[in-house]
Parts: structure tokens; C-alpha cells; sequence
């Protein structure tokens, strides 16, 4: 059977079709590791009770808190609530298709000591359902300071 432009036309457009739905899974599973605007603008709004800023999504990881600190007695808080990081793996952190950091995987003890100062000051609640601690990483990939801890609004 001879063949004839209709058929080629057809076959093209097939080809744009899939190369389309290609690309939106590819769009969908890159996109898949950001989080939504709500999650965003929490993690850039954090801020500890001492008003010092959490840092970013690039240094918080989840976390399971263990022990709650105590409150401060006069100007001391001492360090003795107590979290451990769950997820300790690294990744990219991708904001609305651009690489902003590579988070480290943090390697060796996981679990970290904190005052009541550190605690973050919940306005709105915590719209994950887990804790995080945000710390600094040391270049070995050990946790070197806690900045602050989110916990959970119904650990409070």
C-alpha cells in the first residue's frame, strides 16, 4: 500500500505526543523532591525563641525528639532536651526547578542535645507531620551545631 503525507503527518504527530508525555513525567519526577510553597515559606520563616533564624531547608533534617528540654530558669536553658536525626540522607534541594544546595548525609552519631532556646516559635504550626533539627555539618559529615529545633506542635 503506497504512502501517502496523511500517514506521515500521523506518525509525527504520535512522536510529539509521547516526547510531550515524556517530558512531563521527567518535569513530574525532578519536581517530585520540592516541596510545596506552604513547606517552603515555613522553612524559610523559622526563627528559635532567642529570634535567631533556623537557617534553611538545606540544613534541616527530620528528626524523632526523644526528651523535651526544660524551660529556662533565668538566663540559663540548660541543653538537655534531646532529638535524633531519622533521615539522615543527603539531597538536593530544588526551588521552582533551580539547584540551590546539596545537602551532606550526615555520618556517625545522629542524635543531638538542645536547650529550650533552640526550640522554634510555631505562629502558624509545623505543616509536616514530623520533627526536624537544623544543624550545621561539619566537612566529615559529623553534626557540628544545632541551630533549632521544630518539633511538632503536640510535643509542646
Amino acid at each position: 500500500m503506497p504512502r501517502n503525507g496523511r500517514d506521515d503527518l500521523m506518525v509525527l504527530v504520535w512522536i510529539m505526543v509521547l516526547i510531550g508525555i515524556m517530558v512531563f513525567l521527567w518535569i513530574t519526577y525532578v519536581r517530585a523532591d520540592t516541596n510545596p510553597p506552604l513547606v517552603q515559606n515555613w522553612f524559610a520563616n523559622l526563627v528559635n525563641h532567642l529570634n535567631g533564624a533556623c537557617c534553611g531547608e538545606h540544613d534541616g533534617y527530620p528528626a524523632r525528639i526523644e526528651r523535651m528540654p526544660s524551660t529556662p530558669r533565668g538566663n540559663y536553658a540548660p541543653e538537655d532536651g534531646y532529638a535524633c536525626v531519622t533521615e539522615p540522607a543527603g539531597k538536593e534541594i530544588i526551588v521552582q526547578g533551580i539547584k540551590l544546595k546539596t545537602k551532606p548525609t550526615i555520618k556517625g552519631n545522629l542524635c543531638v542535645y538542645f536547650s529550650w532556646n533552640q526550640l522554634t516559635q510555631e505562629h502558624q504550626g509545623n505543616p509536616m507531620d514530623v520533627a526536624y533539627v537544623f544543624v550545621r555539618v561539619k566537612m566529615d559529615n559529623t553534626i557540628d551545631y544545632v541551630y533549632c529545633v521544630a518539633a511538632l506542635p503536640q510535643v509542646y
